[in-house]
């Protein structure tokens, strides 16, 4: 503010009073700003109002809650990246919303995710009023386990060899070293016996007391054979190598209550039933279908191998040995037991109901998954990237060592005991997660954790037991996301601890114990103002600037419950008397239940109990009745705007606004929520953001007076198109100093008026540094 500002305020004062017209030629005007010729059309906004809707994949039919979150930088590759909108999606019930989002946008992100944190993330070019993004086409990523080689090249088919001798009949006994048989009948024997030779197997074979092979002999089953044993029967090995092998297509069903062999090597392509199987010097190997009540790898050597297919089984023990499940295969296990000094990797689906690792390695590399009970003790343990260990019951670790991978989740639900100091290691570049959703035990000594989030409930953040190393954190809300993949999906997530009952899981509720709301949304933006209406002043835009972050609460219905306002007030360029004040376009005063927080320090706002002003059809209430009170300074005390003047810390004022009923978000979007200011003490004298209608308190006589050109071009618009305030969607917008013309401090400024807003759509993020206030 300058003498001129000075004395047009007063030749404003004598023309308003006597409410006359000025005289003016509309081909005579001049822009108060030189090389300015703005158009007509020119709306001088800076943000735009996008509607978008989000349909979300779903694995579950229907049963599950999904969270939708929205973001202008890509969360996978920003981990700094925050959210401006969240919601909930389910099948058939997509995620809609209304955002205000700066012209600069190009693309957006959308990431859905689970409660088990698993998510998708997909881009969305910004390129209509109207967008879609629709998850049900994207497929999740498949997970690279290439740690643990395959082994299924060492298991070649058995084919028939080129010569071969065809049996009609099946006598008890074959030899000859290698030498080939080829059975197609039916065969119903008491025993048989085979010496080093080769059974090939196309018809059907059915045992009732004894199969003997001795000196290397062979069963392979072919495409369409049966074998079967009944329970009275034995399967013996001596002398040599032996093998069981079952090509795809075949079956071997053994209703023996325990087969024990020496030396023998079981293959299964195909389908093989049996009760307790216990490995002698021998080896199992899998890639079929599998169903089995008991089988034992008791010493090195024995190794078993799951390499595909499905595998149902009782019980399984490895002790000594190895055992493996490999990628494609799905295992379901009563009990696993692994045992001094064994070694048993997960590399792809596998489940079981309790699980005991005694001096041994676990290994998942993929999805592990346990109903009631995991016991680890003086053992390692290794979670691969972004796999899953999940434990619905009960999990004692004693002195365990557990290597997490980058986001891998290991996860118990009832309750985890420490026996022992246990360390938690996270030795990738990001960080994974331990997550207790229920109780905690602490035995003996402490629980260590490095690049790990402990997330756990508030009982157990501060103990201090628990010692935090490098990248360590406990919290009680998880915060890191999974690339959704093969690993950790495909089964239904924990919907629905949910204890605020709105449908919201805990973990995707951000008020998960307050049923009316869920999530939030936010926007923050800078609004600067002349204060020389109805004149054009001097164009710094410095003589009321503040900022405005705006944090929604919203229910599971993506419905607006709360409002809170925080105005940053920043500098004040004028002298004269200025308050702030926010109409609401879309809202009547009985949908409001209250508003509070902002400063009153006189009666220029007159107002109700429930903290609106009087008089007025629309809701509005006042941000700061006195904006040089809230800044702490003397009227006309000029702050902020000079390099050498008063220089202050920016005040903040929140306001909360309560609403009566969940109101639809886009009657609250920033675009229908009208800044202005008010000038002297005159509540009737008020300043809008172009083309934004004023108060019911405003003076009407007003327009059309002096530059303004209101009645003919929209409201608080000069007769060169100019405006008299702006919004920026930038929070940190560098104001121009005092007496700086807002197109010397930024270049672009000129280019992106003249185009009517269509070319250097950031020109507010390249100030000239020497004219702008630091």
């Amino acid at each position: 503010m300058n003498l001129r500002k000075i004395s047009l305020a007063l030749c404003s004062v004598l023309i308003l009073s006597g409410c006359q017209r000025d005289l003016f030629d509309p081909d005579k005007a001049i822009s108060p700003l030189p090389g300015l010729q703005v158009p007509n059309q020119f709306d001088w906004k800076t943000t735009s109002n996008i509607s978008l809707t989000v349909e979300v994949a779903d694995e579950f039919n229907g049963t599950s809650t999904y969270r939708v979150d929205v973001f202008t930088a890509d969360p996978e590759k920003n981990e700094n990246a925050l959210p401006i909108s969240s919601g909930a999606a389910k099948l058939n019930e997509p995620f809609s919303t209304n955002l205000d989002l700066p012209q600069t946008t190009s693309r957006i992100y959308i990431r859905q995710m689970d409660t088990r944190r698993r998510v998708l993330v997909k881009a969305v070019d910004v390129n209509s009023s109207t967008l879609k993004c629709d998850f049900r086409s994207v497929q999740t990523a498949a997970k690279s386990r290439t740690v643990y080689a395959r082994l299924s090249e060492q298991h070649k088919q058995y084919e028939l060899p080129a010569n071969y001798e065809v049996l009609t009949d099946l006598p008890a006994t074959l030899t000859g070293t290698a030498k080939a048989y080829l059975f197609r009948g039916t065969a119903n024997n008491s025993t048989l016996e085979i010496k080093g030779a080769y059974l090939f197997i196309e018809g059907n074979v059915n045992l009732s007391q004894k199969l003997r092979l001795t000196n290397g002999g062979r069963v392979i089953i072919l495409d369409g054979g049966k074998f079967s044993i009944d329970g009275s029967g034995i399967i013996n090995t001596i002398d040599g190598k032996s093998t069981i092998a079952v090509m795809k297509g075949g079956t071997f069903k053994s209703e023996i209550p325990k087969i024990s062999t020496y030396n023998c090597d079981f293959v299964n392509y195909g389908t093989f039933i049996s009760n307790e199987l216990d490995l002698d010097a021998g080896t199992f190997y899998s890639n079929g279908d599998l169903n089995l009540s008991s089988l034992i790898a008791n010493s090195e050597g024995e190794d078993i191998t799951i390499a595909g297919g499905k595998a149902e089984i009782g019980t399984l023990t490895v002790t000594k040995g190895n055992g493996t499940v490999e990628e494609g295969a799905e295992v379901v296990v009563d009990n696993l037991k692994v045992n001094t000094s064994a070694r048993f990797v997960n590399m792809g689906k596998f489940k079981a109901k309790e699980v005991y690792v005694v001096k041994s390695e676990l290994s998942n590399q993929c999805k592990f998954e346990v109903e009631n009970k995991f016991e680890i003790n003086s053992s390692t343990l290794t979670l691969g990237d972004e796999t899953f260990l999940g434990i619905d019951g009960n999990a004692t670790f004693s002195i365990t060592e557990t290597n997490m991978g980058s986001k891998s989740v290991l996860s118990v639900k009832e309750k985890m005991v420490v026996n022992g100091k246990s360390y938690f290691k996270g030795v990738g570049s990001s960080k994974a997660g331990l997550w207790l959703k229920g109780t905690m035990e602490l035995k003996w000594q402490s629980l260590s954790i490095k690049n790990v989030e402990l997330v756990c409930s508030e009982a157990y953040v501060s103990n201090s037991n628990i010692v935090k190393e490098e990248n360590a954190t406990v919290v009680t809300q998880a915060t890191i996301t999974i690339p959704a993949n093969e690993c950790n999906g495909s089964n239904t997530p924990d919907p629905n601890n949910d204890r605020d009952g709105d449908g919201v899981p805990d973990d995707l509720d951000e008020f998960p114990d307050d049923p009316n709301n869920a999530f939030t949304e936010k926007f923050n933006a800078t609004f600067a103002f002349e204060d020389n209406w109805p004149y054009h002043g001097d164009y710094d835009m410095n003589d009321a600037v503040f900022g405005l972050d705006l944090v929604y609460k919203l229910s599971a219905q993506h419905k607006v419950n709360e409002i809170s306002i925080s105005m940053n007030l920043r500098a004040l360029g004028a002298n004269k008397d200025l308050a702030a004040g926010l109409q609401m376009d879309k809202i009547t005063p009985s949908q409001v239940a209250s508003v509070s927080g902002y400063k009153t320090t006189n009666s220029l706002f007159s107002l109700n109990s429930n903290g609106l002003e009087n008089g007025q059809l629309q809701a509005v209430f006042p941000l700061s009745d006195d904006l040089f009170k809230t800044m702490g300074v003397d009227y006309y005390n000029m702050v902020n705007v000079f390099i050498n003047g008063i220089r202050k810390d920016p005040q903040n004022v929140t306001i909360i606004v309560k609403l009566a009923q969940p109101t639809e978000k886009s009657l609250v979007s920033m675009e229908n929520l009208n800044v202005f200011i008010v000038l002297g003490k005159r509540r009737d004298m008020e300043i809008h953001l172009p083309n934004y209608r004023p108060t019911d308190l405003a003076n009407q006589k007003v327009f059309g007076h002096g530059d303004d050109r209101s009645l003919n071009k929209g409201y608080y618009r000069s007769h060169s198109n100019m405006m008299w305030g702006i919004m920026l969607p930038n929070s940190s917008f560098q104001y121009p100093q005092e007496m700086v013309r807002l197109t010397d401090a930024y270049s672009k400024f000129s280019d992106w008026a003249n185009s009517g807003g269509t070319t250097n759509l950031d020109w507010y993020n390249y100030p000239v540094e020497s004219k702008i206030f630091k």
